[in-house]
């Protein structure tokens, strides 16, 4: 008589490790620490991006989330007295015309 399958993940499977590589990757923003975390390689997880819309939006979202990170980082450094933050934040925010212009020390009509 054959056995049956269990039907419930075990540890270590495909979509623990995805899980695990996007979580490290929201929390790191970093693919090299995301796939370290999850026990997987870099390549494992390009194919994972590759074969599955699902996996690449996550994944995007993931990096985005990151990224959210770093800004409000960024904002509480320029806030705090960085300048140099402060001035990349605003080109970040203002016009394509107004940043060249005040990069280049010339005022906009």
């Amino acid at each position: 008589m054959a056995t049956k399958r269990k039907t419930t993940p075990k540890r270590g499977t495909k979509i623990t490790r995805q899980n695990a590589f996007i979580e490290a990757l929201k929390q790191t923003g970093n693919i090299t620490l995301a796939v370290q975390a999850a026990g997987v390689t870099r390549t494992q997880a390009y194919r994972w991006r590759d074969a599955s819309d699902e996996f690449a939006a996550r994944w995007y979202e993931a990096l985005q989330a990151a990224g959210e990170v770093l800004e409000a980082e960024a904002r509480r450094r320029a806030f705090s007295g960085s300048d140099t933050l402060l001035i990349f934040l605003l080109k970040g925010y203002t016009p394509k015309s107004i940043a060249t212009a005040t990069t280049c020390g010339q005022r906009t009509r």
